[in-house]
């Protein structure tokens, strides 16, 4: 008979929507051969995989762990509920090969992340994960991660290092993320790029601890641009240190205000973001030779990754540094999500920032959209690639923006824009800023002479 434990658990199964295998499939399990079990087990979870979810019951769960087959506690390591994982590991693992196969097929297990009933501190998946951090088992770790369906406590910890992952060293924490969180695709698309609103509270956004946190070493520094670039523009201000110019908020009594002194508690917020950046910008400093390229692409990623809006308002303290890497990612940052920037503006950074300002703006996405602003700027850009010698950068990136334009949405096309006849007036335009006014003015006095020509003649 169910304990009043398990009967909670199926209640909130019910509640929350959740489906059991059907009555049918039951029958046939209670009925079928081990092996048919085991493949049953298979199946059902090719059906996780897919996004759809069917459980076992308890009682079903217990029927088939009962059995006691090597091949059907795979199956149930494989989609049963964490009650029944924990013992099929600690009561049918007890061999280490054996053991080896149930974890493994519990890294994958897309089930009982859903079913956790109590707090992930005090969860036997918590203490799995510090047995294979102590062990250093990577393999394992990395098909954890990789899981789609892995909470987001776990990845927070993973990445500050703490819970679970508490005593993880340098290895094969550079190990396990790069593999299963850089290198997988689907992974990255979902939790960085496509789908962010799902986890607002992860550690990509509060990337100011993992930058602060990080040792000054070189495989850090690789790991640290590769993070950034997934990231974006997610630096959470309000949260970093007080030791970055403390802010104080008052909240203000006045409807249709948020906080007491606006004007100053911005202003205060620009402060601790300039002294943020310059203090990683120091921190990330190094003449070795060996390495110089290596954090000065770190460099450049910091400050890449923060917002356009804010960088327009750093751009004296950035760029005074004379630092070729920081003035490159300040560039790119900037125009990360909109190129507009006029002729005179686009040929002052040029004249000022010559190499550093063309590569910067490469870098960017905007630059290759098919639109006529852009093909104008790219016309440009392709101009000053050529008279500076960086035809190189031009044409690789041109083909890196080919290899991730699978959906058209760029125009990847090596060649100088072709600018049409309207795209050729806005570029002369550009370059006589006044000619617009000028022109307007001459139509107003011509419009008033022929309204006086029209009266006199009526009369």
């Amino acid at each position: 008979m169910s304990s009043k434990r398990e009967k909670i658990h199926e209640f909130w199964m019910k509640r929350t929507g959740r489906e059991y295998v059907q009555e049918p499939d039951i029958r046939y399990l209670l009925r079928a051969t081990d092996n048919e079990i085991y493949k049953y087990c298979l199946d059902l979870h090719r059906i996780h995989n897919a996004g759809e979810f069917r459980y076992l019951s308890i009682d079903l769960e217990d029927k088939l762990y009962e059995i006691n087959d090597e091949d059907i506690n795979y199956g149930l390591a494989l989609v049963g509920s964490e009650r029944i994982i924990e013992k099929v590991v600690k009561q049918r693992g007890l061999d280490p090969v054996v053991r080896q196969g149930l974890l493994n097929a519990v890294s994958r297990n897309q089930h009982w992340f859903h079913l956790r009933d109590k707090p992930l501190a005090d969860s036997w998946i918590n203490t799995l994960v510090q047995d294979m951090v102590q062990s250093r088992d990577i393999i394992w770790l990395e098909a954890f991660v990789i899981n789609p369906h892995l909470d987001q406590e776990f990845i927070v910890s993973l990445l500050h290092r703490t819970g679970p992952f508490d005593g993880i060293d340098d290895d094969t924490f550079l190990k396990v993320t790069s593999n299963a969180l850089w290198d997988n695709e689907t992974y990255t698309g979902r939790i960085f790029k496509n789908e962010p609103s799902l986890y607002p509270d992860l550690a990509f956004f509060k990337v100011w601890k993992v930058l602060l946190d990080a040792p000054v070493d070189g495989n850090f520094a690789t790991w640290l641009t590769r993070y950034l670039s997934n990231i974006g523009d997610n630096l959470d201000v309000l949260s970093l240190p007080d030791k970055f110019a403390p802010l104080k908020l008052e909240l203000a009594d006045t409807p249709g205000q948020l906080f007491k002194n606006e004007p100053k508690f911005h202003a205060s917020l620009i402060l601790k973001k300039k002294y943020f950046l310059e203090h990683l910008i120091n921190k990330f400093q190094t003449v070795d030779g060996d390495l110089r390229g290596v954090y000065g692409e770190l460099r450049k990623a910091i400050v890449a990754s923060v917002s356009s809006e804010d960088l327009a308002q750093l751009e004296k303290p950035l760029l005074k540094k004379n630092d070729s890497y920081v003035t490159q990612g300040y560039f790119q940052g900037l125009y990360s999500k909109s190129c507009q920037i006029t002729k005179r503006q686009f040929k002052r950074n040029l004249r000022r920032y010559k190499r550093d300002f063309i590569l910067g703006f490469l870098a960017t996405e905007p630059l290759f959209e098919h639109w006529q602003r852009a093909r104008i700027i790219r016309s440009w850009v392709y101009q000053a690639s050529m008279k500076l010698k960086l035809w190189g950068a031009y044409y690789d990136r041109c083909d890196e923006v080919e290899k991730c334009n699978k959906d058209g949405r760029f125009d990847a096309s090596s060649n100088d824009p072709q600018l049409t006849g309207l795209e050729k007036w806005r570029d002369f335009e550009d370059k006589f800023p006044w000619l617009s006014f000028a022109l307007f003015v001459a139509a107003v006095f011509v419009l008033r002479q022929l309204v006086i020509w029209i009266h006199e003649g009526l009369h």
